[in-house]
């Protein structure tokens, strides 16, 4: 069950003022206005707004997730930008590709974007096992609509990847506007959402396991009063996935939106989820035949979670614009399993034991930032200035049982279905995290240079205490500085070399053997690359090269009566990598979307001196992806059938930072097939079907990490009716 591998912070003392510097001149125009007799050490500000309102804002947006290859993204810089003239790594799964794929969960949905990686520890449902450029990101880099998903203890929050809008890979460190988050970039969701705009489908889909599933995404705008508008996302799903592991969900997100102008928007949002899944699900082979150590039908993980907020934006008439994101979230988590405890060799009996655990978070946040554009001669500059808060209270439950001949597992004759008491709860301990941060950003365009500096500085306090006891058992408080600068230069051709150079920290709730918590993890990037996208052309390629350093990472120690799980700091990984992403949308019906990543880390830094020079585990020196789609084109015969095959390989990796023994090399093979109905018969006008396959050849590779081993997913096959109107 211990598999969350590294969190981190890494923290220092700074000032605030670039921030009061910042702000300074976001309200300059103001007072120029106020004195116009007061003299100016510019010569020429005009201060300009770009807004489209936001209406206008949600057709663009539409209209860009209708390709595969997205001209803009509205996470990289907490503000929608060409990404051809973004001086970083991002890249943009849309909602087109998202179809088009028939992707169905969040870690399908990154498959095939350059530099991530997925299944790195085999087929594990519980979280969404996510690495980018070799850094899992499982803890650190999930974020959704701009706020992270905490993690502390366990547990994490869970997304559909049916309630969302797209998906942005933002690659390296984003820690000046986002605080605590990975070296290696971070996975913002972006949801569904009201918006002004029309929405209306429903889908039913069943498939492999006794998958079945039913969607709905709905919305409209008032009758009475246009400036309001409401969306309802929902899912409902039943069935297994591979191993006889569950997966069930209710999913529920209603928003409403007001918008009486251009100027002003309010967005109210709730998103309710219940799933559960299984906890132990680390299997083995034995005579040919794969089985999980715990048993199916004992196990579960049952989480509960709801987050609820608002969005609001309000553009002055000086251009400034002040937007707030405020969110509460709650996650509840109950699960248990068997363990194994001991073997039998001679009579082939595995005996087993009950674990319990339960895990509860209640996360505040808040992120409230002023922008506006200002043009300085021949300097266009938008300015961004905010103040992000996260306060996070969790409470942790483990508990052992006894072993118990009711749990015993026949390995001649293995069977399912075992049935016994939960396991009392034996420590109970409690984790207070609070974090506030103060961050400014100036973009600066001058004819085809585009530059980007950021600072932030952060304070964190974390408490942490043994709930049984009544005992305070850690305390601690830091600050960190992070800062980030790029510099691109775009030609009339499209083509646009750049560099970036960026900081990142993680403050980490791990504890060590003592029960210390673990100093903060730290991190920086350097990046150059060139990007390729001529004005107005449906394709893009990016080429990078990246230099990147992390330190103080927590890896997974052990266990002992007092701390329970503990971690240690692994020291400082570097690694150097190449990484090339192409995406293409042909005239002629065919869409490509291509990426390798080459990526050289070793462990520079280690309290063991025998790991210095070797690889992190589970860390492949090459990773590649292809996906090709073709769509009949209107008017030739099957108009509106598309069919897609994709490939997926990872080489081989070390499954210790001992580097003695080998993941072997994976490759998996992915089919997908959409019809719409309704081009071929006006009366079905809306109705499209799909089906997918995933692992065609069902390759079940086995992974292994620090002593455990998984298994990838075997073959899923899925097929969906869906109607939009």
């Amino acid at each position: 069950m211990s598999r969350e591998k590294s969190v981190g912070r890494g923290l220092r003392l700074a000032s605030r003022t670039s921030v009061l510097a910042l702000t300074a001149a976001l309200v300059a125009p103001t007072a120029q206005a106020q004195d116009a007799e007061a003299p100016t050490v510019l010569k020429k500000i005009i201060v300009s707004s770009e807004s489209k309102g936001p209406r206008a804002a949600a057709e663009a947006r539409a209209k860009d997730n209708d390709t595969i290859a997205a001209e803009e993204s509205e996470s990289v810089l907490k503000d929608s930008v060409p990404l051809a003239r973004t001086p970083r790594s991002v890249a943009v799964i849309t909602r087109k590709e998202l179809d088009e794929r028939a992707v169905n969960d969040m870690v399908d949905a990154v498959n095939y974007a350059a530099g991530v990686q997925t299944g790195q520890y085999g087929f594990d449902p519980r979280f969404d096992q996510i690495s980018i450029r070799g850094y899992a990101t499982v803890t650190t880099g999930d974020f959704r609509d701009g706020l992270r998903q905490p993690y502390m203890n366990y547990g994490t929050f869970r997304t559909d990847v049916y309630g969302l809008d797209r998906i942005e890979v933002i690659k390296g460190p984003v820690s000046v506007l986002y605080g605590g988050s990975s070296v290696a970039g971070i996975v913002n969701r972006v949801s569904k959402m009201a918006d002004g705009l029309e929405h209306g489908e429903v889908e039913a889909q069943w498939g492999s396991y006794g998958r079945t599933q039913l969607a709905l995404d709905y919305g409209d705008v008032s009758q009475s009063n246009d400036a309001f508008s409401w969306r309802v996302v929902g899912v409902a799903r039943s069935g297994d996935t591979s191993y006889q592991i569950g997966d069930d969900r209710l999913m529920l997100a209603p928003s409403f939106q007001w918008a009486p102008d251009d100027a002003t928007s309010l967005t109210v949002y709730a998103i309710g989820q219940k799933d559960e899944t299984d906890t132990n699900v680390q299997g083995f082979k034995y005579n040919g035949e794969i089985l999980r150590y715990s048993d199916p039908d004992y196990d579960y993980q049952k989480v509960s979670q709801l987050q609820t907020g608002y969005k609001f934006e309000h553009e002055f008439d000086n251009g400034v614009k002040f937007s707030q994101h405020l969110r509460y979230s709650v996650m509840d988590l109950e699960s248990r399993y068997l363990e194994v405890f001991s073997t039998d060799e001679a009579t082939g009996i595995m005996s087993r034991s009950p674990v319990a655990v339960t895990d509860h978070m209640n996360v505040y946040q808040a992120d409230n930032r002023v922008s506006g554009a200002i043009d300085t001669g021949p300097l266009e500059h938008k300015l961004t200035a905010g103040l992000d808060a996260t306060w996070i209270n969790s409470s942790f439950g483990l508990g052992y049982g006894d072993v118990d001949s009711a749990f015993d597992l026949d390995l001649n004759n293995p069977t399912t279905g075992v049935s016994g008491p939960t396991a009392e709860l034996t420590t109970l301990s409690g984790s207070d995290q609070r974090q506030i941060g103060v961050y400014a950003q100036d973009q600066i365009n001058f004819g085809g240079w585009s530059a980007v500096l950021g600072l932030r500085n952060d304070w964190i306090k974390q408490t942490t205490w043994d709930d049984a006891a009544g005992v305070k058992t850690g305390e601690g408080s830091d600050s960190a500085l992070s800062y980030q600068t790029g510099l691109l230069y775009r030609f009339d051709n499209g083509l646009a070399p750049y560099v970036s150079y960026a900081t990142s920290f993680v403050p980490q709730s791990y504890r060590d053997e003592g029960g210390a918590l673990l100093t903060p993890m730290t991190g920086e990037q350097f990046e150059a690359g060139v990007k390729f996208r001529p004005d107005g052309a449906d394709y893009a390629v990016n080429l990078a090269y990246y230099h990147m350093v992390q330190s103080d990472a927590a890896t997974y120690a052990g266990f002992n009566d007092t701390v329970g799980y503990y971690y240690r700091a692994l020291g400082e990984v570097t690694t150097d990598g190449v990484e090339i992403e192409a995406k293409k949308a042909f005239g002629n019906g065919f869409d490509l979307i291509a990426g390798y990543n080459y990526n050289a880390a070793e462990i520079t830094e280690s309290a063991n001196a025998a790991e210095v020079g070797n690889r992190p585990s589970t860390t492949p020196l090459h990773s590649a992806s292809l996906w090709a789609n073709y769509t009949v084109q209107e008017g030739d015969f099957m108009d509106g059938l598309s069919g897609g095959l994709g490939l997926r390989y990872a080489g081989k990796s070390f499954k210790d930072t001992t580097n003695t023994t080998e993941n072997s090399e994976r490759i998996y093979l992915d089919a997908a097939l959409n019809f719409d109905i309704g081009k071929q018969f006006k009366r079905a006008d809306g109705l499209k079907a799909s089906f997918s396959v995933k692992n065609v050849f069902d390759k079940r590779d086995e992974v292994c990490t620090d002593g455990y081993c998984y298994y990838a997913q075997g073959r899923t096959v899925l097929g969906s009716l869906k109607y939009s109107w």
